[in-house]
């Protein structure tokens, strides 16, 4: 079934029909299956309002922990750690104790603004997380 829902993706060149065909594909998947497609690591550089951006890592482990990073480029060396459980509800991923939630894609996560929607316009591309 997985290598259905990569054929079914491959095909796709519009970001928003992407999405939309994997969360059709992901429903139909049982737990396990689901669980599976999830499962790794997501980085990414996020928006800064005051440095160059900010060096992001979320990995999502099979017994529904993660583990969330985060580094303020030239700005600060600290990186700020965070862990705790994460759920799967449809395609959308909630991390505990983070405020933001994200939307699974095809091998991505694009971050949600604070009321749970889609972050719209040019900038909603700053907003994703590919899977390595």
């Amino acid at each position: 079934m997985g290598l259905l829902v990569m054929i079914a993706l491959a095909g796709c060149d519009n970001p928003k029909q992407s999405v939309a065909v994997y969360k059709d594909n992901l429903q139909e998947l049982k737990g396990r299956e689901k669980g599976e497609i999830v499962i790794g690591e997501y980085k990414g550089i996020m928006p800064c309002a005051d440095c160059d951006g900010i060096e992001t890592l979320i990995s999502l482990h099979r017994d529904n922990t993660y583990k969330y990073s985060s580094k303020y480029l030239n700005k600060s060396d600290d990186v700020f750690v965070r862990e705790g459980k994460w759920k799967l509800d449809g395609n959308i991923i909630t991390l505990d104790g983070v405020d933001y939630k994200f939307k699974l894609g095809n091998h991505i996560l694009s971050q949600l603004d604070l009321s749970g929607n889609d972050i719209t316009g040019d900038i909603s591309k700053y907003y994703v997380l590919t899977k390595n």
